[in-house]
């Protein structure tokens, strides 16, 4: 499945509506926090796009701008999993 993306170079976003699961790269990484839902994705999607816009993200460091973003993941991811709590892939991820 194509990712759900934000091009900060032309300021697009690339949202993938149905999209549910992204696979890691790294093979040794835990895949349980690469299920998702298309709200999720876009909440994430969207935060980069505004922190690109609105908060000067372009002069931020990569890292910045991935931790500004799974914030705003884990904000939706907990708001949505009190909603639903048996829906274990839209539990927050730890550590953000």
């Amino acid at each position: 499945q194509e990712r759900s993306r934000y091009d900060c170079d032309r300021d697009v976003i690339y949202w993938n509506p149905v999209a549910t699961e992204y696979r890691p790269e790294d093979p040794n990484l835990c895949w349980r926090w690469f299920r998702t839902t298309p709200l999720i994705t876009l909440a994430y999607t969207l935060s980069h796009a505004r922190n690109d816009l609105c908060c000067d993200g372009d002069h931020s460091d990569s890292l910045a701008r991935e931790r500004y973003a799974l914030t705003t993941e884990n904000r939706i991811r907990h708001i949505l999993f009190l909603k639903d709590p048996p829906c274990s892939r839209i539990y927050p991820r730890p550590g953000f």
